[in-house]
């Protein structure tokens, strides 16, 4: 039985192989167009490989695990091989069972693949991470039972505030990035706290490849829509540091996983 792993969509002039690079299954890699688009597949049998990523996700050797490493390279290089000319990347392990299957799904998303590759030319996904400098007091215990626990009080009163100070900085964030039109993905987690800093938030942004380096140096003025931190956080006031990873394919703005699933 011949169905097809999926790694993503792309328009149908911008279908070309064999790859630049060596690719791991490259030489299976074909493409299925439909009007102007065209799914970016390899043809596989979808009951076995569907039973081995069963296997191999739910093996105890998962992180050291040769097959699943082969084929989570392939997947990521496979769409990097797309990362200037625009794909709607789909997670790793999308299957479909059938080339019928396949053609249903593009008949039914075309016109979403296609408006979101336009959404999505020149643009690159990047990972931005900040943390607030905790600027604390040290405060050494005194000795006596009453005077260690006012120092624990202020220690955790301390706490406390820097950690409403993050919250508030996060939502001045986000509330910056809606007001620049940046497409942005909020992550529920946030980045490690250290000994001089606390994490304030971690999140996924859409950004066009002439954007970067301008919109880095806006950032780093530490005012947002109108609000500095200074402003903000009175006296309190503290430096924010941040890093921007990238460039990755956009698997956050590329959606299409409920139709997958339907």
């Amino acid at each position: 039985m011949t169905g097809y792993y999926l790694y993503g969509f792309v328009a149908k002039d911008a279908t070309r192989t064999p790859f630049e690079a060596a690719v791991p299954f490259a030489a299976d890699v074909t493409f299925v167009p439909y009007q102007d688009v065209a799914a970016v597949v390899r043809p596989i049998d979808p009951e076995v490989f569907a039973t081995e990523l069963r296997e191999h996700l739910n093996s105890q050797d998962t992180p050291d695990n040769p097959w699943l490493a082969e084929q989570a390279v392939a997947h990521d290089e496979v769409i990097g091989q797309y990362m200037d000319t625009g794909i709607c990347p789909v997670r790793f392990g999308t299957i479909l069972p059938s080339e019928q299957a396949l053609l249903t799904l593009l008949e039914r998303t075309h016109q979403d693949v296609s408006r979101t590759l336009g959404e999505l030319s020149g643009k690159k996904e990047w990972t931005l991470r900040v943390w607030l400098d905790r600027n604390a007091v040290t405060l050494t215990p005194a000795r006596g039972g009453r005077a260690y626990l006012q120092a624990r009080r202020d220690t955790l009163n301390q706490q406390q505030r820097q950690r409403r100070q993050c919250e508030q900085q996060q939502q001045v964030i986000q509330q910056w990035l809606q007001h620049e039109g940046i497409p942005f993905v909020m992550q529920t987690r946030r980045p490690a706290d250290s000994d001089s800093q606390l994490g304030v938030c971690e999140a996924v942004v859409l950004l066009s490849d002439r954007q970067v380096e301008q919109w880095q140096k806006r950032f780093a003025g530490a005012s947002f829509a109108g609000v500095s931190f200074a402003e903000m956080n009175g006296e309190d006031a503290a430096a924010l540091e941040h890093t921007l990873s990238g460039p990755f394919a956009p698997y956050h703005f590329s959606n299409f996983e409920a139709v997958i699933n339907q």
